[in-house]
């Protein structure tokens, strides 16, 4: 981000910026720079012109006043002397021909008047002028002046009255007036004569060369050879012969950069790479490898990258419109910024890596150039490989386990159609893929779990397992399947352990009843809780690990307790959930746990029955449960939580997790719902018991009815 110095706000600045902010051309500035300097220059003389016609038509109507009152106080004398108010309002009448008289007044004597004229009543106060005062004159408005003069008796210097008098200044207005209108109309149609005498000559000379020169950065910008046709000897001129000395050097160095960049372009596509140049803009500057055009077509100038590349990786285009609006934005450095796009764009049928290099000018981000390299061999090699890696790893599950791997199976077959059938609501197809993600990563297939789970992204943030999605989860698992199917067969057969048969041997051989060697018989079509618990242990031990919780001590107390695997398996396929969030929310990481001076961390697995009931219990000594965030995001979403009972059921609850983030392990708040659905479809329900710092533990509890039983296993 760069910092400019702010221009110091003054006028001629402010007129600078003006004018240079403008699509004006240069004639037309000169045109209205002459004009504002002489109209200010007009305005200064006029100003000063009409100042003084303003004194001399005040001073003319001062002394036309001086010698109307005198002449008329002269004839008013005998009148006045005589007292005859008969021939002073004749003679009054006689006034009021004069149209400049707004009003007058002839005073006897100090407050006596003899004789009054007002054209307005009332507008001129009625108050006779200091006897002892000779000739006065003073101005009441811009509108009228007062005069006021003595009257004598004729042939003496006795004092017998006053002439006051009222005049209007209209005629003296209009001279003014007019004065200043003619002066304008002059001032005006001069400066329009030297403007547009300014603006001809402007054109000629500076105007038209210009207009030569920016035809020719024209002609330089679209790749044409330069023709500026300016002869002058002038500065103009000089700059239009360096113009084009510096047009000839550029094209030379264009023809030798576009020769750099097919030589560049010949590199790269013979080791599978091409290149794209953007703007700031996140615009093609137009040049490119011809290997791009192969790849995703003919790139146009000028169209957004991300807007080329729609048709090719929708997802990422996106993605790469949200980084780089939000790069325009200045927050963050643009390496910052830059380390954002996504690495890799396309499909299984042509991907794509992208490298990023950016070229900044002054702190400001000027261009990238995008390095694109073909990677669909490396990335189907490196699947081929994976694919075969989680094979073995199948495989030996079968070698070590054949019934556990069957049941995996079976789970995992049934959840896979669920999903892509999509004939569940949305509440059961996101416990089933959840539930799908923990049962492969507890399996091994890590690539599967992966997938998976980004499959559930993708679900919560659209509502719908996409049709690419689905068909992509059916290839996988189908993919799966005939990697394993040569080895297996399965269905038709029962897999029994020499523990088990040598058991069944001793009983008949003892004599034993044929009701104790049925039941234990039809254990062979059972699974012992002891399978399903070492694999979750083995589970638990990989997820601490690779969670930094250390090593994890896991302890089976399994009782031999056998159960129906069809009955249970559901439950054993949500189960995985309470060991993953076990790890992930109830045991803390190694610095934690020596902090508190606890020993280190364990899980428990328990099986056992009572007279009535079959226990399932899952327990681990880590921190317990946050039963405050529980009830903050319970009340966040509308559920009750102010008791015990409330609480346990928001646990259990869809969307309801004491996790901040969403990963791999827990974070959505749909397993513990998945559990308790599970729990409840056999009649069982769950108990819990958590203590802070002490650990908790979770009881599936099941009735013991055989005839429940009976009737799930029909179902």
């Amino acid at each position: 981000m760069t910092h400019q110095r702010r221009p110091s706000n003054t006028a001629p600045a402010r007129t600078r910026r003006f004018l240079a902010g403008t699509s004006l051309s240069i004639g037309s500035k000169l045109f209205i720079l002459v004009v504002t300097l002489i109209a200010l220059a007009s305005a200064i003389f006029i100003g000063v012109q009409v100042r003084q016609e303003r004194a001399r038509l005040w001073a003319a109507k001062t002394q036309d006043a001086q010698t109307d009152v005198g002449v008329i106080s002269l004839a008013w004398a005998k009148w006045v002397t005589e007292r005859n108010q008969n021939v002073a309002a004749f003679k009054m009448k006689m006034v009021r021909k004069r149209h400049d008289l707004a009003a007058m007044r002839v005073w006897s004597g100090p407050e006596q008047v003899l004789a009054a004229m007002d054209r307005e009543p009332g507008k001129f106060p009625q108050k006779s002028p200091p006897w002892q005062l000779e000739e006065t004159f003073k101005q009441i408005t811009w509108d009228f002046i007062e005069v006021s003069h003595p009257i004598y008796a004729p042939g003496s210097k006795k004092r017998v009255g006053t002439l006051q008098m009222y005049l209007s200044t209209g005629e003296l207005k209009d001279s003014y007036y007019s004065f200043i209108v003619s002066n304008i109309l002059l001032s005006v149609f001069m400066q329009f004569m030297l403007g547009l005498v300014v603006f001809l000559l402007a054109r000629y000379f500076v105007s038209q060369p210009l207009a030569a020169l920016s035809e020719g950065v024209d002609q330089l910008r679209a790749g044409r050879m330069i023709d500026i046709d300016v002869d002058s000897h002038d500065e103009i001129g000089v700059l239009a012969k360096t113009f084009r000395e510096m047009a000839a050097t550029v094209r030379e160095r264009e023809e030798e950069i576009q020769q750099r960049n097919e030589d560049l372009s010949l590199v790269l596509e013979h080791v599978g790479q091409g290149y794209i140049l953007l703007d700031h803009t996140g615009r093609m500057a137009g040049e490119h490898s011809k290997i791009v055009e192969k790849w995703l077509g003919v790139p146009r100038k000028g169209e957004l990258f991300w807007e080329f590349i729609r048709d090719f990786d929708g997802r990422r285009s996106d993605w790469f419109e949200a980084c780089w609006t939000a790069m325009g934005e200045g927050l963050l450095t643009n390496g910052i910024y830059l380390d954002q796009l996504p690495p890799r764009i396309g499909s299984d049928m042509l991907a794509l890596d992208i490298e990023y290099r950016h070229v900044e000018a002054n702190g400001d981000l000027e261009r990238v150039i995008l390095l694109l390299s073909d990677v669909t061999d490396l990335i189907t090699a490196e699947r081929n490989e994976l694919e075969l890696r989680e094979s073995k790893v199948l495989l030996d599950s079968l070698v070590r386990n054949r019934n556990e791997f069957f049941g995996f199976f079976e789970e995992a077959n049934s959840l896979v159609n669920r999903v892509a059938l999509q004939n569940e609501s949305e509440e059961v197809i996101r416990r089933d893929l959840h539930t799908l993600k923990g049962l492969a990563a507890s399996i091994g297939l890590a690539s599967f779990s992966e997938f998976c789970h980004q499959v559930e992204d993708r679900f919560w943030a659209e509502n719908v397992v996409r049709m690419e999605d689905r068909a992509d989860l059916c290839r996988r698992w189908a993919n799966i399947s005939r990697a394993v199917a040569g080895y297996i067969n399965l269905h038709g057969n029962i897999s029994v352990s020499v523990a088990h048969y040598e058991r069944v041997v001793k009983l008949v051989e003892d004599g034993a009843e044929t009701k104790v060697i049925l039941h234990e018989m039809t254990k062979w079509r059972q699974e012992a809780t002891k399978d399903r618990f070492e694999r979750m242990g083995r589970q638990a031990k990989t997820l601490a690990q690779e969670t930094g919780k250390g090593h994890l001590e896991v302890l089976i107390e399994d009782h031999g307790v056998y159960l129906p695997a069809t009955i249970y398996r559901d439950f054993w396929s949500t189960l995985t959930h309470v060991v993953r969030n076990a790890i992930g929310h109830g045991l803390e990481s190694v610095k934690e746990r020596t902090a508190a001076d606890k020993c280190e961390a364990e899980i428990v697995f328990r099986s056992f029955e009572d007279t009535n009931d079959l226990i399932i219990e899952v327990a681990d000594n880590g921190r317990g449960i946050d039963w405050e965030k529980i009830k903050d995001v319970a009340r966040r979403k509308g559920l009750p939580a102010d008791t015990d009972e409330q609480l346990i059921d928001a646990l259990f609850a869809d969307g309801v997790s004491s996790s901040d983030n969403v990963d791999e392990l827990s974070g959505r708040g749909v397993g513990m719902a998945a559990v308790k659905a599970a729990t409840e479809s056999l009649g069982g329900r769950i108990e819990v018991y958590s203590q802070p710092q002490r650990g908790t533990s979770f009881q599936f509890v099941f009735p013991r009815d055989e005839k429940f039983q009976e009737k799930n296993l029909a179902a």
